[in-house]
């Protein structure tokens, strides 16, 4: 089906930089700040049931409303040493994003799919925070996980999300409303860049450069699928370290089949049997398994020697210069999954533009190591 209100995304941009060089253009940079105000932007929004065609969760493109990026841009490049024998180059570059959702063409506020995951896009905050309950340990007499409680009658008043300081069980009843906003915990990192440094000396010559951002956080999904009794698979790290009488202050929740817990009092008799634990949908679930994204990341190392003239002439080339590469070899992050930088790159045009950051076992980046041989004719 088609929309025939459909109309083109505009982009409305204002760039504003200054250029610099010093020291006979060994030191040269530049300055820049930059706005962005995106209206009518094209996003695929479900289809109503109501329409008769829901096989395979289809979606049609429309005008969702206005955004606005904005955010500083840093370069810098210096000529350390610059001899006939030994060149050192030294390059550095750096930006920032901040980004905010102006309005939606729509009677709601926020685009939310809690089927899909935890992540909301809310008018007059930035993409993609994640609303979470929020994770508060293992009881000590049940051995079952504990969230905070959330102010429910506030909430009805207000919409405001504010927690009471009481400590509630993870039940699945429990998860489904007590869910809190984390405004400050976007899936979209709010800075990056990359250094790189080269030297040769005679006929040899050496490059690193590494890439970074942060300010992003993922939620580690399939931690979270491996971290319970029925998962296809289990985290070495649950061995020995769930909850018994004996080790109350164990990192899991007790052994149970089915994440079926009996909720107890504080003398440990039961109240309520066999209470469900598994959040009933995707974007029902607690803050445990949200980290940071930040991470350094040595790209890549490049080591090569260019054979002298007097060979080179001999072999009647110009030039001949062979090498050994590493790509990834080093990553610095405090993530425990497979890849801070992973990306979700298939399935519908949400997924791949407001929902990353919800990562299951995206493929993570490999380490190469190559070697080859430039040649000049």
């Amino acid at each position: 089906i088609g929309n025939p209100e459909l109309q083109w995304e505009t982009t409305n941009a204002v760039d504003v930089a200054a250029d610099f060089e010093l020291m006979e253009s060994r030191i040269s940079g530049t300055i820049g700040y930059y706005h962005q105000k995106v209206t009518d932007m094209l996003f695929q929004v479900p289809v109503p049931t109501s329409s008769g065609i829901f096989s395979n969760n289809p979606t049609i493109w429309d005008n969702v409303g206005d955004m606005k990026n904005y955010g500083f841009e840093v370069s810098l490049n210096v000529a350390v040493i610059n001899s006939s024998a030994f060149k050192w180059n030294v390059g550095f570059n750096f930006t920032t994003n901040r980004n905010e959702l102006i309005k939606l063409n729509n009677d709601n506020d926020e685009l939310y799919n809690v089927r899909t995951n935890g992540l909301v896009t809310s008018v007059g905050q930035p993409l993609s925070f994640f609303r979470l309950a929020r994770y508060a340990g293992i009881d000590p007499q049940g051995g079952y996980e504990l969230i905070q409680e959330m102010d429910l009658e506030r909430f009805n008043e207000t919409g405001e999300r504010v927690p009471t300081g009481n400590l509630i069980p993870a039940s699945r009843a429990n998860l489904q409303q007590h869910l809190f906003d984390n405004t400050d915990k976007t899936t979209l990192p709010t800075y990056f860049g990359g250094f790189n440094t080269s030297a040769t000396y005679k006929n040899i010559d050496v490059s690193l450069f590494f890439a970074f951002q942060g300010g992003n956080y993922i939620f580690d999904n399939a931690e979270f699928s491996s971290t319970f009794i029925g998962a296809p698979q289990l985290r070495s790290d649950v061995v020995n370290n769930t909850w018994t009488p004996e080790n109350p202050n164990a990192e899991y929740p007790r052994l149970v089949w089915n994440r079926l817990f009996d909720i107890v009092d504080e003398n440990g008799a039961v109240i309520d049997e066999n209470e469900r634990f598994d959040p009933q949908r995707n974007g029902q679930r607690h803050d445990k398994f949200l980290y940071k994204g930040d991470f350094v990341r040595l790209r890549t190392l490049s080591v090569g020697y260019t054979l002298p003239q007097n060979i080179i002439e001999k072999l009647h080339l110009k030039r001949l210069r062979v090498y050994v590469m590493g790509n990834n070899l080093l990553t610095i992050t405090g993530y425990d999954g497979y890849d801070p930088e992973a990306v979700i790159t298939g399935g519908d045009f949400q997924n791949r533009n407001i929902n990353q950051g919800w990562l299951g076992v995206q493929l993570p980046q490999v380490r190469t190591y190559s070697a080859g041989v430039n040649i000049g004719f």
